[in-house]
Formats: C-alpha cells, structure tokens, sequence
C-alpha cells in the first residue's frame, strides 16, 4: 500500500476540524456589533501571525513532529520536547471544552434543562472521553476524505445554515436588525469586558497541528503553507458571520456561553414549527465535534511520542501496541482530561466552570505559542531558508509578526487572570492561583525529563 497523500484542500479540512467549532462562537455575541472588534483584533494580531510564522517554519522544515521539528532544528532536541509537551497539554485542556459542548448538545437533544446540570454534563463527557481513547487502541485512523466530510457535515453545513438563518432573521426583524446596528462597535474598556477576548484567541489556536500531517502531504513545502492561510481566512470569516447571527437571534439575558450556537436552532424551528429538524442540525453539530475530537485525542500524542526518539520520555510511556498507538500516553492525557473536568462537580454555575476550563486552556496556549514566536524569530538564522514560502517583506517583517505574536501571547496570558463580568465560580485567589499554577504545573515534568538526560 503506497503512501497516503493530500493536498491543500484535504489538509485545510482538517486544520479546520481542528480549531473551528461552533461552541466558541458564543462567547462575545453578547456584545452585538463589538463583535466586529473581538474578531478583527483576535485575527491581527494573533490568527494572522500564527498562520504565517507556522507557514515559513512548515516549509523550512518540513519533518516529522511538527512543533518538535521546528523547535528541534532551531534550539536542538531538550527544548523541542518541552515545546512538544506543551503542545500535548493544550490538547488535554481542550478536552473538556470540547466534551463540554458535545455533552451539551446530547442534553439539547434529549432536554434543554439538563444542558445547565453539571452532574449530566460530567457524566456524559466522562464516556465520551473514555470511548474515544479506546477505539483510538486499535489504530483507529481518520482518513483525510472522512474528516473532511465530517467536518463538512458536522461544522461547516450547521455553520452556514446558522449564517444564512441569521441573515433571513436580519430581514424579516427589522427590530432586532436596528438594534444590532445601533449597538456599539467597540466594546467598553474595562477589564471584565476584554477579558473575553482570551476565549476568541483560544478559538483561533490550532494552526499548528496540520504540522502533525505535513508528510502525508505530496508537496509539502508548497501546499502546506497554502493550506495554513486558506484555513486563516475561512475561519475568520466564518466564525465573525455565525457569531452576529447569534447575537442578532439571542437575546442578551437569554445567552449561554456553552449553548448559544444550538439555541438559535431551537429558538428559529420552534417558531418554524418544525422542531425535528433542530433535531437533525444538532445531530449533525454533536458528529462534527467528536470529529474534531478525534482529530485531537491521537495527534498530539505522536507529537509528544516523537520526544522518545530523543530518549526523553520515560520508557513506559514511550511504548506503543501493535497498532503503533501510544497506549500508556493515550491513558494518562485521558486522565488529566478527567481530573480537570471536575470543574463541573465543583462549581455550581455551568457556565462559570465552562469559563474556567476555557481560560485554562489559554493560559497554557499562550506560553506554547511563544516557544513558535521565539522559534520563528531565529530560524532564519540558523536554517537560511530554502522552501516555498517565505513571509514577505525581509527579515524585519518576519521579526516583527514574531515580537508582534509573542506580545499577544503574554498580554493574554496576564489578561486571562482577571475573571470576566458574570462570572460566579472560585473566589479570586483560588481561581489566579489555578490559572498560574495549574499550566506551571503540568509542564514541569517536561523540564524534569528534559534535565535529566546529560
């Protein structure tokens, strides 16, 4: 069997399957028109140079590993594993975000109610956590064809219909039209208000796992950077659309941060009459998350495997059945995924724990994405480049989307402490301390592994 292949097109669908997902769509809708500006800072100064900087580093060293061989190739083996640890814990702190939204939409299905029980939601986030690890056991592989037709189906299809029903809404309600018109462009400037855009930058990461894939691709140095800023634009535009048809059908005192996206399905084919098709959409909505999912539960764990070829992990973990799956890695991440989706046992209010797992996950988003920053600032010192692609405009263009990227990082990651207006979940020493040295703490065995091989 000869080696499997895909192009631009094949590798965009699952960049997108990996980052766009309608559950992050409701976190600034609320805010009407100010949405234009969460969007279009969020995609300056963070999609856009995350796009390019991934571009330049995938086509200047395209191997196996992703963020482990650029980092590798720049400040050698020790701090590629660190940066492949972090990239791993990202998506252990995506899970429960993820499980969050798709356990919402089961309860949608089944009772709007339970969407807001924290014991309902844990539960069923438990068995869909643990049933994906386990078919994922037997090398389960999702082929290039399959994810993109799940994400079609499951993101893109609810996604549009969510547009263009927000648009029919904008015509038909001249109301609710006016009122998101006159509503204000830029939100105010209080801490409580641009909190959110860490959970809009949140949404936007991802661009590097298609890194994960770049072999499989038949030109790599060519259509890999392509594939990257093909997937930058649609899912900018995409999710700025589908977030105003939200805020335009949902009324503020009515919008959930987890479900806002499926209630504008119900709310629209109630007063349609015709509630099953809700049934269909959301259907459609649970198989495209769970696509996502298992796009994140296997790659990430080849990234951190590739450290073992530096003899960093331990030996247990570095060891794989005879699927060539990672079992004992697959195990562990499942279990940090448990232990964090707790949250929702702890904290009485959904939408605070919801809160909590998503600037988590931020926080250490921010300090992954500064190792690419830090990365992309030297590699063409010590690799002149030799690819496809190249970002326009010299070397000072390219160290400014660098210093510019890695601003973002650290100004989100200061910004991410401070808890948003609503929020009503740990007391604010305990929810700082969780959110400093929560991330802190599950990178330091990386630095342990790392030190101690001489």
């Amino acid at each position: 069997m000869g080696k499997r292949v895909m192009g631009p097109f094949g590798l965009s669908m699952m960049t997108i399957a990996a980052i766009m997902s309608l559950r992050n769509l409701s976190l600034v809708s609320s805010f009407d028109a100010a949405a234009i500006f969460y969007y279009g800072v969020a995609g300056l100064i963070f999609l856009v140079p995350t796009a390019l900087v991934c571009a330049e580093l995938g086509a200047t060293i395209p191997g196996n590993g992703g963020v482990y061989a650029w980092v590798s190739a720049v400040f050698g083996p020790r701090r590629a594993f660190i940066s492949s640890w972090a990239a791993w814990i990202i998506s252990i702190a995506w899970y429960p975000t993820a499980l969050s939204f798709a356990a919402a939409t089961i309860a949608t299905l089944i009772d709007t109610q339970l969407a807001s029980n924290g014991e309902f939601l844990w539960f069923t986030m438990m068995c869909l956590l643990w049933g994906a690890t386990f078919l994922n056991f037997f090398g389960l592989r999702w082929s290039s064809a399959l994810t993109s037709l799940t994400v079609m189906a499951g993101t893109i299809f609810p996604g549009l219909l969510l547009i263009g029903l927000g648009g029919y809404w904008f015509v038909t309600h001249p109301a609710d039209a006016l009122r998101l018109q006159q509503s204000a462009w830029v939100p105010e400037w209080t801490l409580g208000n641009l909190v959110f855009l860490s959970g809009v930058i949140l949404g936007f990461g991802g661009m590097e796992v298609a890194g994960f894939h770049v072999q499989q691709m038949k030109h790599p140095q060519r259509d890999y950077p392509k594939a990257l800023l093909l997937s930058a634009l649609f899912i900018l535009v995409f999710t700025l659309l589908a977030s105003l048809a939200i805020s335009l059908v949902i009324p503020k005192d009515q919008l959930s941060i987890l479900t806002g996206s499926l209630h504008l399905f119900v709310v629209f084919f109630e007063r349609l009459n015709h509630p099953e098709i809700t049934q269909f959409i959301i259907g459609l909505i649970f198989v495209g998350t769970l696509a996502g999912l298992m796009t994140w539960i296997i790659s990430p764990a080849k990234g951190i495997l590739a450290g073992q070829g530096g003899g960093f992990l331990p030996a247990g973990l570095g060891k794989v059945n005879r699927h060539e799956v990672p079992v004992a890695i697959l195990v562990l991440q499942a279990s940090i995924a448990t232990v964090l989706s707790s949250v929702y046992l702890l904290v009485p209010h959904v939408q605070s724990a919801y809160w909590f797992l998503t600037a988590f996950t931020t926080q250490v988003s921010c300090l992954f994405y500064a190792t690419i920053f830090i990365t992309g600032l030297y590699v063409r010192k010590v690799h002149p480049h030799s690819g496809a692609f190249r970002i326009p405009g010299g070397n000072w263009v390219m160290n400014m989307v660098c210093i510019l990227g890695l601003m973002t990082a650290l100004v989100i990651f200061i910004l991410d402490l401070v808890p948003p207006q609503g929020y009503n979940g740990l007391e604010s020493g305990y929810y700082v301390a969780a959110l400093v040295c929560g991330p802190l703490l599950l990178l330091l065995p990386a630095v342990v592994f790392a030190l101690r091989k001489k």
